[in-house]
């Protein structure tokens, strides 16, 4: 029998399954009641346990079901497969950012999809707290073709500059000219095509009318995604755009 009295649950499971159930919770060094507040939060807010049964309703389930496995067997199968699916992605997240030079404790994937017709993959990452990043955001393309594009951007939200959104824009619109003009983004463009045969490097930002908030962007096109630069080396340009605009010291 397992209670927690927080939750005021009572679970009653057979020997065999109380031993294994309390060897899980020893090797990851909690409580059985913690494992099992674990367990029916991850459950609920993963895999939504709705319905009249309490089972996972989802495609997957349905069609076992309709294949003959009976429930338990069903869920299992449903965990086992979500399971092998995200720990294959995990390892592809995992060495795309060590490609990057960055890890997962530093870049957040929060989304990805297909590109339109299945032309490429997309991701989409944001720093953690426990990066130093100074752009908020990340996005980045693989093409069908080998193609690259990432687009790093940093966000100027008006309550968080007191208000000073015109004049943030202002220093930062001073800075992207002085970058053109001393021929910095094309500096930039030759060091990446000693790798790609082409790439195309823009530094924009755009601002809401009203001037309640500005996106500085730094964007990245490489003809072959492996000549990307690495996310430090962006970070640095960043810092190099935010020092010139005199917004970071």
């Amino acid at each position: 029998m397992i209670r927690d009295k927080k939750f005021s649950i009572t679970v009653r499971v057979a020997e065999e399954d109380y031993r294994e159930f309390t060897e899980v919770a020893d090797k990851l060094g909690v409580s059985k009641s913690e494992l099992l507040r674990i367990l029916i939060k991850y459950f609920n807010t993963r895999f939504g346990f709705i319905g009249k049964t309490g089972y996972v309703l989802n495609d997957l389930y349905t069609k076992l079901i309709k294949a003959g496995l009976n429930k338990e067997k069903a869920i299992y199968w449903v965990i086992d497969t979500l399971y092998e699916y995200g720990y294959s992605l995990r390892n592809v997240i995992t060495e795309l950012l060590e490609f990057f030079e960055s890890d997962e404790t530093k870049l957040l994937l929060i989304d990805m999809d297909w590109l339109k017709d299945r032309e490429g993959i997309w991701f989409h990452f944001v720093p953690t707290k426990f990066s130093n990043y100074l752009f908020d955001d990340m996005t980045f393309q693989i093409q069908k073709n080998w193609d690259g594009y990432a687009v790093f951007s940093k966000y100027f939200i008006g309550e968080d500059y007191r208000g000073k959104i015109d004049e943030i824009i202002t220093r930062l619109k001073e800075a992207i000219n002085k970058l053109t003009d001393e021929g910095w983004i094309e500096d930039v463009e030759d060091e990446l095509m000693e790798c790609a045969d082409h790439a195309e490097v823009s530094l924009d930002i755009d601002y809401d009318k009203d001037l309640s908030s500005a996106d500085l962007h730094l964007s990245f096109y490489v003809s072959e995604w492996e000549c990307m630069p690495t996310v430090n080396e962006i970070n640095n340009m960043f810092r190099k755009v935010l020092k010139m605009a005199n917004i970071l010291k």
